[in-house]
C-alpha cells in the first residue's frame, strides 16, 4: 500500500475522531434520535444521523488531497481531481438529504428524487457510467442502467443497516477489497472514506452509541456504487463484458438482502417499499443467534465472496 494512502486514511480517521463529540452535540441539538418500535432491534432511544461524522472526515481529507496532491498530473487515465469534485457533489446532496430524513422522515418520493439528482449529476458531470455495449450499443440506455444500479446500491445499504456496525463493517470490507483491484489513483478516493468509517465504528459497533442513520447509509451506498463504476471502467478485464456482474460480489450481502426483500414482497403481494422485520439479519436473530454473532456471520460471508472476486480477477 502506498504510504500516501495511509496518510489520508489517518487524516480522515483523526478528523472524524476529533469532530465526533461536536457532531454528537449537533445531533442532540436537532433531536435526531432513533426511537424503538416493533420493527427495530434496540429497546431505547439512540442518537442517529451519525453520517455527519463520516462526511466531515471525508470532506477534510479531500480538501487536503486537492490542495497538496498533484492529482491532475498523476496519470492520463482519469482526471482524479475532477472526479473528486463530481463525487463530492453527489456525496453532499445525499448526506444533507439523509440528515433531513433522519430528522423529519421525508416522504419516499422526495428521497427518491434527490437520490436520482445526486446520481445523475455524478454520471453526467464525470461521464462515468457502465457501458453495456455487449448487450446494446446505446449510451442513453447505459446511463439509465447505471442510474438504476446506483439507486439500487444506495437503497440496499439503507436496508441492511439494521444491526449495530453491520452496514459500516460491510462497507469497510467492500472498500478495502475494491482498493486491491482498482486503478491506483482511485485509492485517493477510497482510503479517506475507510479512515472515517473506522473512526465512526468505535461508537457504532455493538453496543452502538450512535447509528448511521440515512445520512450515513446513503453516502456509503453511493460511494460504493461510484467506486464500482470506476473500477469497471478502468479494468480492461471487466469493461464491456458480462464480467461486470462479478462486481456484485463486492457488495454481496446488501445485494442478496435487497433481492430477497423484493421477491419476498412480490410473492406475498405487499408493497415492495414496505418495511418489515424479515431481512437477513432479522432471520439470523430469529434463529436465536446473538446480535454480535449475527453481525460477524454476515461480515464473514461478505468477506468470503469479496475474496472470491479478487481471486477471479
Amino acid at each position: 500500500m502506498n504510504l500516501e494512502y495511509i496518510y489520508y486514511l489517518l487524516l480522515s480517521f483523526v478528523s472524524s475522531l476529533i469532530f465526533m463529540p461536536m457532531g454528537f452535540k449537533i445531533i442532540q441539538k436537532f433531536n435526531i434520535i432513533d426511537k424503538p418500535n416493533h420493527r427495530k432491534i434496540h429497546k431505547k432511544e439512540i442518537l442517529s444521523g451519525g453520517g455527519i461524522v463520516i462526511f466531515v472526515g471525508v470532506l477534510i481529507s479531500f480538501i487536503f488531497i486537492s490542495y497538496y496532491q498533484h492529482l491532475d498530473t498523476m496519470n492520463q487515465v482519469i482526471n482524479v481531481k475532477g472526479l473528486f469534485i463530481y463525487f463530492m457533489i453527489g456525496f453532499s446532496i445525499l448526506f444533507l438529504m439523509g440528515l433531513f430524513d433522519d430528522r423529519l422522515n421525508l416522504k419516499a418520493k422526495s428521497k427518491f428524487f434527490f437520490q436520482i439528482i445526486a446520481c445523475l449529476l455524478f454520471i453526467l458531470l464525470s461521464d462515468q457510467f457502465i457501458s453495456f455495449d455487449f448487450i446494446f450499443k446505446n449510451k442513453v440506455l447505459s446511463i439509465l442502467m447505471t442510474l438504476f444500479f446506483m439507486l439500487s446500491v444506495i437503497n440496499a445499504f439503507n436496508l441492511i443497516d439494521g444491526l449495530d456496525g453491520l452496514a459500516t463493517g460491510l462497507s469497510l470490507i467492500s472498500l478495502i477489497s475494491l482498493s486491491l483491484v482498482s486503478y491506483e489513483s482511485m485509492n485517493y478516493m477510497i482510503y479517506p472514506l475507510v479512515g472515517a468509517i473506522l473512526a465512526f465504528m468505535i461508537k457504532n459497533s455493538y453496543p452502538a452509541k450512535v447509528f448511521l442513520g440515512d445520512s450515513g447509509s446513503y453516502i456509503l451506498g453511493y460511494s460504493l456504487s461510484v467506486f464500482i463504476i470506476l473500477a469497471i471502467n478502468l479494468h480492461p478485464e471487466i469493461k464491456g463484458t458480462f464480467k461486470i456482474s462479478y462486481m456484485l460480489l463486492f457488495i454481496s450481502i446488501p445485494v442478496i438482502d435487497v433481492f430477497y426483500a423484493f421477491f419476498r414482497r412480490i410473492i406475498n403481494r405487499v408493497n415492495v417499499f414496505s418495511a418489515d422485520r424479515k431481512h437477513l439479519h432479522h432471520q439470523l436473530l430469529n434463529r436465536g443467534i446473538k446480535h454480535k454473532d449475527a453481525v460477524f456471520i454476515l461480515y464473514l460471508i461478505h468477506f468470503s465472496l469479496s475474496l472470491i472476486f479478487i481471486n477471479i480477477i
